[in-house]
């Protein structure tokens, strides 16, 4: 079976990470880092990926600093396999430009984000690895 990919970037600038909030579903309307799925028309790699989505939903420009963790699991809904690659990311720009795909982007203070509404998993594996943002 096919094992969709998907790359997600949690970019840290000055105790700052940068949060998309989502325009669609799964989680509409929630925080989290901007990502998205593999191109495999053009057999395009988790971490090239990972620089594209962050660039394409925020204009944010990075550099990936090392992979955190892969999240595997079988989406029910999607009837398939399915990958998600998280990586830590330093910001090259800060300037954000949000773009038509998602709802809002922002730099968030860490201390802050426990009061976003934030995608279901996703403030526990900040603290999971929070020594890598701060």
């Amino acid at each position: 079976m096919e094992v969709k990919k998907v790359s997600g970037g949690i970019v840290v600038n000055n105790e700052k990470i940068l949060l998309i909030k989502r325009k669609y579903e799964p989680h509409k309307n929630n925080w989290c880092p901007p990502g998205g799925f593999t191109e495999k028309s053009i057999n395009e790699s988790v971490e090239d990926c990972c620089i594209r989505e962050i660039k394409e939903e925020t204009y944010i420009d990075v550099e990936i600093i090392k992979k955190l963790n892969i999240l595997k699991f079988y989406n029910k809904t999607k009837n398939r396999n399915e990958e998600i690659h998280i990586f830590l990311c330093k910001a090259k720009s800060t300037e954000i430009i949000v773009d038509d795909e998602i709802l809002d982007a922002k730099w968030i203070n860490l201390n802050k984000i426990n009061n976003l509404n934030l995608i279901p998993g996703f403030f526990n594996f900040i603290l999971k690895h929070k020594e890598y943002f701060v």
